[in-house]
């Protein structure tokens, strides 16, 4: 493959290789079928990477990740017991999207920062953070269970990640002419609206899940104590989940799809955003999240 990047950044590969070595053989530790996924994740990155660098590709994939409820937990780390009840919160816990976006950090400095005329435009981007950073460290000097220190530590890794993520939108957002990368991007985004409908279509008319654990979907069933149901002179209808942990994480996603349809597409290309718009509905309907149903009748009142 052809080397894409200056001598200095190929050196941040190293990191990267090693967070993909390490986080592999946890994920196997626990389940080798989902070791075998994360393994696939964090090596289509890396490719992405390569190819792309950082760019809305790197995006894409992260949002595509964000919507796979895939986790390794450290059980010998942390108190995940309360009286011989197991408690998943009190688990120091590490999302998949966690290792990706650390792997986005590190892809944004080593393309950017290593460049001497972008070191002030890119700190100028994190500048506004450092109260939070501060914050952050004293918090976690008062709190110092793992649980604690990996949650902050999460907020400040997604937050940091934000100023690259809104420069490359803006890039992308301020061409003038409509290109090939208007489809493509569309094609991307509404790909990862469908696969979602079309797992929650067969969830909500099975009222169970579909099998796809390996991919972070949880274990329902319409009905039981543990799953989000509705239920009316009809019947049962379990709430489509997608592989999202619950219902209403679903309707938010959908709902972020299609608030990133109209900053995309909404000026230049109505048809694409509109698409987005109606797919990201029917995903918000499936849920029955009343919040997203909320919100999403009002981005139709801006479209219109």
């Amino acid at each position: 493959m052809k080397k894409l990047f200056s001598k200095y950044s190929n050196y941040f590969y190293i990191v990267p290789w090693s967070i993909i070595f390490i986080g592999s053989i946890f994920a196997i530790s626990q389940n080798i079928g989902r070791g075998i996924v994360v393994i696939c994740i964090l090596l289509a990155w890396l490719l992405i990477a390569l190819k792309y660098k950082f760019s809305l590709e790197i995006f894409f994939y992260t949002l595509l990740i964000s919507s796979l409820n895939i986790t390794i937990t450290f059980s010998n780390f942390g108190e995940c017991f309360v009286k011989g009840v197991y408690v998943n919160y009190l688990c120091p816990t590490v999302h998949i999207l966690d290792i990706v976006m650390v792997l986005n950090l590190l892809l944004f400095f080593a393309l950017e920062v290593i460049k001497i005329k972008r070191i002030s435009e890119a700190f100028k981007s994190f500048k506004i953070l450092i109260p939070f950073y501060i914050y952050s460290v004293v918090h976690i000097i008062i709190h110092s269970d793992l649980v604690s220190i990996i949650s902050m530590l999460r907020l400040n890794l997604y937050l940091s990640l934000i100023p690259p993520f809104v420069l490359v939108i803006k890039t992308f957002v301020n061409e003038k002419k409509v290109n090939k990368k208007y489809f493509k991007n569309f094609v991307y985004l509404v790909s990862i609206l469908l696969i979602q409908l079309i797992i929650g279509i067969f969830q909500f008319t099975k009222g169970r899940d579909i099998g796809l654990q390996l991919l972070g979907e949880s274990n329902l069933l319409s009905g039981t104590i543990n799953t989000s149901f509705m239920s009316n002179s009809l019947g049962l209808f379990l709430r489509s989940y997608g592989t999202f942990p619950h219902p209403n994480i679903l309707g938010g996603f959908a709902l972020l799809i299609g608030i990133l349809g109209y900053i995309f597409f909404f000026e230049k290309k109505k048809s694409y955003y509109f698409i987005l718009l109606l797919v990201s509905g029917l995903i918000i309907a499936l849920t029955f999240s009343r919040t997203a149903i909320v919100l999403y009748a009002v981005l139709l009142v801006f479209s219109v």
